[in-house]
């Protein structure tokens, strides 16, 4: 689960900003805060509401994320500072984010210079001190004593270490290179960054949407029906094998395998092996008609935005529950009636209350969602962008409020910043 998120000179953050996930005193729906191993005063929060005016730099701190997860999944990587200072273009950009795995908490920070690594250091958080896995600055390198590495074994990963080139990501390298002597140790936290981290762009559609789809059709068929969409069920089409989008080199790798089914990393395609040859299919929605019993197939490509965005925002009610996930979605209420998105949200919250341990972090526009009791106070935060461009993240609590006060009405009348200000114009002079 995540527990705090610090970064530093990225895009429109120029300064030192933090992000956490760490409840406070607040006795409001404490049964769905998640615990934290040998820790009982920490709790953590299962959902977090980003609210800021348009081009605040709302998407900025999900982008930082993502930024983060991709490197690391790709092992390579290239960073745009604040630009609107001059000193900022010669400044490293910075990231840290403190993890709990498995009961363990981790922190791994970053600090790169475009495509150069300048700084990188993996440690795990005891309560009374840190023990360092690695470090890796300016070209040295040095290895913590609590690894458990033999003599031969250090000498190896030092070694490693120091001759990376320094657009290389250690952490993505030891999992790539498969190095027995760190891969113990890194593997936790990099399968949390590539895996568990799941950053979901407004505009981006999900990974392994044919795998989610496939595992059981039927709950996703029910869910698009209960929504009022229209859709009585899903459906595969089989389509020509060039259509699939699929190289040559993994439908040749999946010939040689002993899997049944090769899905595709984007879109809905899933290949089968049948009477020993390769067929592809592509999943579409089955939609009613006013005659009995007949029923109309549309492709994906014909559904409207927010059929397709529900979707894609679908799976995250329906993983498993032993499978840790902290999802972070740009514009979560993007295409989504305000109705759909409580729903959302409030499914999620209940999965918590249930003991799956689950966050959702989303930015939003939809101030509904701060009247009732929905959300805990310290589950809002926001995103204002001052006058010389630099976007600032702070939470809700850090202002003294009446309980009674309606937030909505505070937050749109300015009380909390991150709303625009708009000036008035005259239309017909423009």
């Amino acid at each position: 689960m995540l527990i705090n998120f610090t970064f530093k000179n990225f895009r429109s953050f120029g300064g030192k900003e933090e992000f956490d996930m760490i409840a406070g005193r607040i006795r409001e729906d404490a049964a769905s805060c998640l615990s934290v191993p040998n820790n009982p005063k920490m709790k953590l929060l299962p959902v977090a509401a980003i609210y800021g005016a348009s081009a605040s730099g709302k998407s900025t701190l999900v982008q930082a994320l993502a930024w983060l997860h991709d490197a690391v999944r790709r092992g390579r990587f290239y960073t745009t500072p604040f630009v609107l200072k001059k000193e900022s273009l010669h400044e490293p950009t910075e990231f840290c984010i403190r993890m709990l795995i498995n009961g363990r908490i981790w922190e791994y920070c970053m600090r790169t210079h475009a495509a150069d690594v300048v700084e990188e250091t993996l440690m795990e958080v005891k309560k009374d001190k840190r023990d360092v896995v690695y470090e890796r600055r300016s070209g040295k390198f040095h290895l913590g004593k609590g690894t458990g590495l033999g003599k031969k074994e250090r000498q190896y990963a030092e070694q490693l270490g120091s001759s990376l080139p320094k657009e290389k990501i250690l952490l993505s390298t030891v999992i790539e290179l498969k190095v027995p002597e760190l891969t113990e140790r890194v593997a936790p936290v990099h399968k949390w960054l590539t895996d568990t981290l799941c950053p979901i762009g407004a505009n981006s559609g999900r990974m392994y949407l044919a795998r989610d789809l496939g595992s059981s059709p039927e709950l996703y068929g029910e869910a698009l029906r209960r929504a009022d969409t229209g859709i009585t069920g899903l459906h595969l089409m089989n389509i020509p094998m060039d259509e699939a989008g699929v190289s040559e080199t993994k439908l040749e790798k999946f010939r040689l395998s002993n899997e049944k089914v090769l899905y595709s990393d984007f879109g809905a395609v899933q290949i089968m092996k049948e009477d020993n040859s390769l067929k592809a299919y592509r999943w579409a929605m089955e939609h009613r008609t006013h005659e009995k019993e007949r029923h109309v197939v549309f492709p994906f490509e014909m559904e409207s935005d927010g059929t397709m965005r529900y979707l894609n925002l679908l799976p995250m009610l329906f993983s498993q529950s032993n499978e840790e996930r902290v999802y972070v979605v740009d514009e979560l209420d993007r295409s989504l009636h305000p109705t759909l998105v409580e729903m959302l949200i409030s499914k999620h919250l209940e999965r918590a209350r249930q003991g799956v341990r689950q966050q959702l972090i989303f930015t939003t526009h939809d101030v509904q969602l701060m009247e009732g009791t929905l959300l805990r106070r310290d589950e809002i935060w926001f995103v204002e962008k001052k006058r010389d461009g630099v976007s600032h993240v702070y939470p809700l609590s850090e202002f003294r409020y009446r309980k009674e006060l309606n937030l909505r009405k505070g937050y749109m009348e300015g009380r909390f910043g991150a709303v625009p200000r708009v000036l008035d114009f005259e239309t017909e002079k423009l």
